[in-house]
């Protein structure tokens, strides 16, 4: 009989004995079931990443050794515990297609109850028997509910018995998590060699990719993985990405586990600070698990990483020659919020309830008045040092509040605060000032809302009526937002989502924008402010809606909408020096998120900012330098959803464009490392003769 057959008859022929379980103690009628039949047989034409038990639901009995202790940190609440048991060889199924490991979820507590009462421990190398319920957490199989029945042995020799697979992954998606899913919750060793591909997140988790990935350049930079279609990346023909799937994450929880008490509440850092281009110097052994779609070793010691080079240093960009250029530059600072509490705002105080769907705890907020002020200076050092301190910068995912006065007073002057506050710290610190300004009326329910910082000293904004000429031919198939005809500079657009069926649920008659782009206009000098006639520049800075595969028509109308604003532009002076940009949080061309015969396959969404005659800067730096053309990191893989969109006129004048990687391949949360890791977005930067 074929070995599927066999452990498939075997399963049928113990599902009696598993229903009955958890009604007696007597162990001589209970005999313990092969984890591998507890987790079931992973065949070639099933779903790794969606694999369920067939033994889901019902009580079973296991028998094995004890091979790691893990920990969650949870921000604010206790942490949780669990435990990954393993059959040795003599005792598992004999299908290499099923795993002989599971997860033990405990719960709040680091011990397990005994099968008489009261609590047991569980320790690493105890050989033991278990009784629990087989259960799904998001497509983990674990045992919940545990008892301990017998304690075998203690100080089982793992290496010897219970030895760690080294791992090998095909680089197709699917392919790769029947592997995985086949080891899920056994030992598993990643070889030294594997190389990280994005910054030691806050969470303590560093992606990697095995050494066995053969890159296709000698460049060092482009030792990483792209999102296709790119052409760096190992299929970059495919216009939907294949999710390259030799990708792993190391993961902290066990290494929580054999910390002190003080780490559990997360008050230090686990995994070293690890960038882009390290290398693992030794290998690592852990547990593998699976935690919301995500295959991860949790690393049985702290891994060790060799240097590789600064991300930093990839096509990094020169200064402006500031007699004949102006620089553009845009940036998302991942909720750049203070700790003052507006009363306008429910969403930006820790002592605040919440409101518009916003619940506590907000996590979004600094832990105090240091950390701020820390972060300040270092987005401060990025702005100058590394952006050569741009004569406009769009921002991004800034708190909007406004409730200082100019000198720090209390009251509004119509300037937000945490703006005008950056600009201090970059005058007080580099001598170069900077003016904040925004509509406010663009903020979302949560209070984050694009703005902008522009350098005084030949730059200035409008007239606000100025601003109301150049959009006087302004068209959009749909009504405006009432706040569209203020008399600002800059102002906040919005227009009526029309009544039409809504795949994505959000409702019709919304408004497209759920935060509002700004539009501004300035007015650009040569050498100082009032010397000579100002070069006109309008500038459209957006933070659309998030997550490329959701929102999709919402999106879509965004983009029209930021087209239709620059084409009102362009039509009222068709040499005009137009820009429309910032996080617009999906590809560039030829974007696809959605595989050939998806309902929204192709979804080009961002087509109408192209068709409007725009040109995209994401393609003149994926031309001359391929491996820095990205500007986000996403579990190891690189993409772009930060944007500079140049009318002809100045698209045609651009002598450098830069995407500057300052922080999306840097360890968050690393105070050693100045000013690096600050936001989960890398900023783009663009040089622009005018003179």
């Amino acid at each position: 009989m074929p070995l599927r057959s066999i452990t498939i008859a075997l399963v049928l022929s113990l599902s009696a004995q598993v229903f009955a379980f958890g009604t007696t103690s007597d162990e001589s009628t209970q005999q313990p079931v092969p984890i591998g039949v507890v987790q079931g047989h992973v065949a070639d034409d099933a779903s790794g990443a969606r694999f369920a038990s067939p033994l889901q639901g019902r009580d079973v009995l296991v028998r094995g050794i004890v091979t790691q202790k893990i920990m969650q940190p949870r921000a604010g609440r206790d942490p949780l515990f669990g435990v990954f048991v393993q059959n040795r060889p003599g005792e598992c199924d004999g299908d290499a297609r099923t795993s002989d490991g599971i997860y033990v979820y405990l719960g709040g507590k680091d011990r397990v109850r005994g099968e008489g009462g009261g609590d047991r421990d569980l320790t690493v190398g105890d050989e033991v028997v278990l009784r629990g319920r087989v259960a799904e957490y998001h497509y983990l199989t674990q045992l919940s509910r545990p008892t301990l029945v017998h304690r075998v042995r203690r100080s089982v020799d793992l290496d010897e018995e219970v030895p760690a697979i080294d791992l090998v992954l095909p680089s197709d998606a699917d392919d790769a998590a029947r592997v995985l899913e086949r080891l899920e919750g056994m030992r598993v060793r990643v070889p030294a060699g594997a190389v990280a591909i994005g910054g030691r997140k806050s969470y303590d988790e560093v992606p990697i990719v095995l050494p066995t990935r053969n890159f296709p350049s000698e460049d060092p930079f482009s030792r990483r993985v792209f999102r296709d279609p790119h052409p760096l990346d190992n299929d970059p023909e495919s216009l939907f990405d294949d999710e390259n799937g030799d990708r792993l994450v190391l993961a902290a929880y066990g290494l929580a586990a054999l910390a002190d008490d003080d780490v559990a509440v997360g008050a230090d850092k686990l995994m070293p600070p690890t960038r882009t281009f390290d290398v693992l110097a030794k290998p690592v052994i852990g547990a593998l698990d699976y935690n919301y779609g995500t295959f991860k070793v949790q690393a049985a010691a702290t891994p060790e990483f060799a240097r590789g080079p600064d991300p930093s240093a990839q096509h990094a960009p020169g200064a402006p020659e500031r007699s004949r250029e102006i620089s553009i530059a845009s940036l998302n600072v991942e909720n750049l919020y203070d700790l003052r509490d507006d009363p306008d705002d429910q969403n930006d105080h820790p002592g605040d309830s919440g409101s518009g769907g916003i619940r506590k705890p907000f996590n979004y907020l600094p832990a105090d008045d240091a950390e701020y002020e820390a972060r300040l200076s270092a987005f401060a050092e990025q702005v100058v040092a590394d952006l050569h301190a741009p004569d406009v910068l769009m921002i991004q995912e800034v708190e909007d509040q406004d409730i200082l006065g100019r000198e720090g007073s209390n009251g509004a002057d119509g300037r937000p605060d945490i703006l005008q506050e950056l600009a201090h710290v970059i005058e007080g610190r580099h001598g170069i000032r900077y003016e904040a300004a925004l509509d406010r009326d663009g903020a979302d329910v949560r209070g984050i809302v694009c703005g902008y910082l522009y350098r005084t000293d030949r730059v200035r904004l409008a007239t606000p009526a100025s601003l109301a000429k150049v959009l006087a031919g302004l068209e959009f198939p749909t009504p405006p937002h009432p706040g569209n005809a203020k008399a600002t500079n800059p102002r906040c657009m919005n227009f009526v989502r029309p009544d039409v069926e809504d795949p994505d649920g959000e409702g019709s008659g919304a408004y497209v924008f759920s935060r509002a782009p700004q539009v501004a206009l300035f007015e650009v000098f040569q050498a100082e402010i009032g010397e000579g006639e100002p070069v006109p520049l309008v500038v459209l800075n957006n933070h659309f809606s998030s997550r490329p595969t959701d929102r999709v028509e919402q999106r879509r109308y965004q983009a029209k909408a930021c087209a239709a604003i620059a084409a009102a532009v362009m039509k009222h002076d068709a040499e005009a020096l137009v820009v429309v940009g910032g996080d617009l949080n999906v590809y560039p061309r030829p974007d696809d998120p959605f595989p050939s015969g998806h309902p929204r396959h192709p979804s080009d969404q961002l087509a109408s900012l192209y068709e409007t005659g725009l040109a995209n800067l994401y393609d003149r730096v994926l031309e001359e330098a391929p491996a820095s053309a990205y500007s986000y990191v996403y579990q190891g893989q690189a993409q772009t959803l930060d944007h500079l969109f140049l009318s002809p006129a100045l698209a045609s004048r651009v002598t450098e464009a830069r995407y500057v990687h300052v922080n999306c391949d840097w360890p968050s949360d690393y105070e050693d490392d100045g000013a690096r890791g600050l936001s989960d977005h890398d900023p783009i930067v663009a040089r622009v003769r005018l003179w």
